[in-house]
């Protein structure tokens, strides 16, 4: 039986293994300007409903996820790529449904390591 990964009271890794965890956040606007993140993070929006967020972290794409939620009410935000430096996300309006510039926040999670 495996043990569970859990933190103590200093957000590091109580399993041998794991080299680092990490949640980050921010929000985009609408013209992909970004608020509340990270210092050094930016925000863009080089098409229509495509949003980039860079982040300069040098992870690999399978060391950490990406919860995006917008927050107006009847759209979407999906992650739609991710790199080492930074992850795009595609917004939706639902009730049309078409790809459409919408707000989001968002939460990346970071677990490189095992």
């Amino acid at each position: 039986m495996t043990q569970p990964r859990s933190l103590n009271n200093r957000g590091k890794s109580s399993r041998a293994g794991l080299a680092a965890i990490g949640l980050y956040a921010g929000s985009i606007s609408v013209a992909g300007a970004i608020s509340n993140a990270p210092a050094g993070w930016t925000g863009g929006a080089p098409a229509a409903s495509v949003f980039t967020v860079t982040h300069n972290l040098g992870l690999t794409a399978n060391a950490y996820e990406v919860i995006a939620v917008c927050t107006q009410t009847n759209a979407q935000a999906m992650v739609t790529a991710r790199s080492a430096n930074s992850f795009q996300v595609t917004t939706s309006d639902l009730a049309t449904p078409t790809v459409a510039d919408r707000a989001f926040s968002f939460l990346l999670i970071r677990s490189d390591g095992e």
